[in-house]
């Protein structure tokens, strides 16, 4: 779905000089200036007053050709990101409604798009604020807020219809590897490089509770479907139930000898698939305590990320190498589960 020199996940800013328009004022960056940046507020000298802490993509930013577009590909919807230049990219996040799409990048700076914009909204825009590279954004359910965790341990709350931050949480300046919004956006979680997990109230600036049991750092969490517990996959190879509502772990699974790298809960909250850096994706029946089912890949496949659920279940994919996507049907809910692949897509380098 590329052409020969694209690439959605890296665009690099620190190999290349470019113009950042905001207003009617340009700020030059040179290459390894991106670190040096001026991450406060920009200010309207005439009127006096505080802009917020976003910039506009240049016109030479992105290429002419560089709007989002969708394909159809074996009844599946696939996005297509083009970009000028090579940017780093960390993670991207897309909204419930599929109406907002954000990537946070290298540079640490967030580029958010509005896939369904309205009249006299920007298609695109940046968020700035961080001082480090972003690891994570995740949209809320009402697709009005995006939280972001950063290398050196800052997350912020912005707000999408002011493009500021809202809120500066405290946290020790540790990786944040990953967040997760509660589906009421009440509450949210947050895994951390130093080995812990903590639930947050977008209300608090510090967590309501921490969470500690692994040995190695956190790379992923999400919440149960229930949202009364939350799982944990870290570099110690184990994943970890937690019930929220006790701060305690209220169970542990070891299946694997290699760090963890993605994890997802089914829509019923029975079960939980897992990744990592091997081969094997297997799926924990929580009610039975036992392993249900295990998918064996291709050595090709070192590495697997970014596994979902689609919403009936009857669907699972993931990422292999960040080149490969494959998508899984189940025929039916026994033990015994059929597993048939029904679509292989590759990005080409």
């Amino acid at each position: 779905f590329l052409e020969k020199d694209e690439n959605p996940y890296f665009l690099d800013l620190l190999d290349n000089k470019f113009s950042i328009q905001t207003g009617k004022k340009f700020l030059n960056f040179k290459k390894g200036e991106s670190e040096k940046r001026n991450l406060k507020a920009y200010t309207q000298k005439k009127s006096g007053e505080n802009k917020p802490n976003f910039i506009s993509a240049p016109p030479n930013f992105f290429s002419k050709n560089s709007t989002i577009k969708a394909d159809f590909i074996g009844g599946f919807k696939i996005l297509k990101i083009s970009f000028q230049s090579h940017l780093i990219s960390n993670c991207a996040n897309l909204s419930s409604n599929e109406d907002i799409l954000t990537v946070g990048l290298q540079d640490s700076s967030i580029i958010v798009f509005n896939l369904a914009p309205k009249k006299k909204a920007n298609p695109r825009y940046s968020l700035c604020g961080h001082k480090r590279s972003i690891f994570s954004t995740k949209i809320s359910s009402c697709s009005n807020f995006i939280l972001s965790g950063s290398l050196n341990g800052e997350i912020f709350l912005w707000s999408l219809e002011f493009k500021k931050i809202l809120v500066k949480f405290e946290n020790q300046e540790d990786p944040i590897w990953d967040l997760d919004f509660s589906k009421t956006n009440s509450l949210f979680l947050s895994s951390c490089g130093n080995s812990t997990a903590s639930l947050w109230s977008p209300c608090r600036i510090f967590p309501l509770r921490l969470f500690i049991g692994h040995e190695l750092g956190v790379n992923q969490i999400k919440w149960h479907p229930t949202e009364k517990f939350f799982a944990t996959g870290s570099d110690d190879n184990t994943i970890c139930l937690w019930d929220t509502r006790v701060a305690k772990r209220v169970g542990i699974i070891k299946t694997f000898d290699k760090p963890i790298h993605s994890l997802a809960f089914s829509p019923g909250g029975n079960e939980i698939s897992f990744g990592g850096s091997s081969r094997f994706i297997d799926t924990w029946d929580l009610r039975g305590d036992k392993l249900s089912r295990r998918i064996k890949e291709t050595p090709y496949l070192k590495k697997i990320k970014n596994i979902l659920y689609s919403k009936n279940g009857k669907l699972m994919g993931y990422i292999g190498n960040q080149d490969t996507v494959k998508i899984w049907t189940k025929s039916n809910f026994q033990s015994n589960i059929s597993k048939k692949k029904i679509g292989d897509f590759f990005f080409p380098n």
